[in-house]
């Protein structure tokens, strides 16, 4: 899936799968209207909403792919079923952070 952000386009995955389950990735820019966020990860829908623009304003790439790791690291950390680290922010963003340098990092 590209995404036009503030800097041009960056690639974000459809979907992906967990003990078997879909979860799905999807563009919403209310997210930001109703929750005030600017992503989302939906247990009950194996969701994860996120942010491209706040108003009429693009966010940058990299807020959105920090909001896409964040999110997912939610998602990984509630199948693990530690819910006192599944509601933990700052571990959880941390997670997100490292999730992400590994993943723009590692060579074949």
């Amino acid at each position: 899936m590209k995404v036009k952000a503030k800097e041009g386009k960056i690639e974000l995955p459809k979907l992906f799968k967990l003990f078997g389950s879909t979860y799905n990735i999807c563009i919403d820019n209310t997210v930001n209207d109703i929750k005030g966020t600017l992503g989302l990860f939906s247990v009950d829908d194996k969701e994860i909403s996120l942010a491209t623009c706040v108003g009429l304003n693009e966010l940058p790439s990299d807020t959105i792919l920090d909001t896409y790791y964040h999110e997912l690291s939610h998602a990984l950390v509630k199948n693990t079923g530690e819910e006192e680290y599944y509601k933990d922010e700052k571990f959880i963003d941390l997670l997100g952070k490292l999730l992400r340098q590994y993943v723009e990092s590692v060579k074949y």
